[in-house]
């Protein structure tokens, strides 16, 4: 969610999360967040949307089984010893020192068991959307879009602990909030690069150069996401 310049803004936010990836965001600051303005127009939708990546299978599993509240962490760990991707930089984020285990984490399943199903249902999740992003970090506008979706994550996730909301459904809905532009960036990294490097005075600045660089503003994008 994109803010104008000099503003600190905390949206209160309830997700609905369902199982076939179609998540909706409902602000309930409706009058902070403009509504979605239909780009171009395009007869087929390929022509507009075609140049967006779509999730690995094994994420789109992986955000359906988190999503599950019966989910048990042998299941997670098959999952993501499925894609070798997600198994290496699951196995890498746990042997980092953010963690501080006196010994190797040899195994997903001995990942799992040490860091708790919650943990490691947003720590699969994390790994999950910055594995879409493989070979674009380098790039400081994509570092910096990297670091604000998992800064929301953080603090959603912390924002649910006192409410109703399950923690990691919480961390999945913030990481997630701009999976428009994540795909937008994946699909048309130098395009929005471009779009990204400059100042806007508002939210509606930002999405008209948006559709005016892609055809598309974040909010399109992401409802395309979600869908396919």
């Amino acid at each position: 969610m994109c803010l104008p310049a000099g503003r600190n803004i905390l949206p209160e936010f309830t997700c609905t999360w369902a199982r076939a990836m179609n998540c909706q965001v409902e602000d309930i600051r409706r009058s902070e967040t403009p509504e979605a303005v239909p780009s171009v127009e395009a007869p087929d939708l390929l022509v507009r949307f075609g140049g967006l990546p779509v999730f690995l299978p094994v994420v789109t599993h992986l955000f359906r089984l988190v999503d599950d509240p019966e989910v048990t962490p042998a299941q997670v760990a098959r999952l993501v010893e499925s894609d070798p991707g997600l198994a290496t930089d699951t196995l890498t984020i746990a042997n980092s020192p953010l963690f501080g285990f006196t010994s190797a984490v040899q195994t997903v399943p001995h990942a799992v068991s040490l860091l708790g199903i919650e943990r490691i249902k947003r720590l699969a999740t994390t790994v999950a959307v910055r594995h879409y992003l493989k070979g674009l970090l380098t790039s400081p506008v994509v570092r910096r879009l990297w670091a604000h979706s998992i800064a929301c994550g953080v603090i959603s996730a912390e924002i649910a602990s006192r409410t109703w909301v399950p923690r990691d459904h919480a961390y999945a809905a913030g990481l997630l909030h701009d999976v428009g532009r994540i795909g937008m960036v994946a699909g048309y990294p130098e395009k929005l690069g471009k779009v990204l490097s400059a100042d806007y005075a508002s939210v509606q600045d930002v999405l008209q150069a948006e559709r005016e660089a892609l055809g598309m503003d974040q909010c399109e994008a992401g409802g395309w996401l979600c869908k396919t």
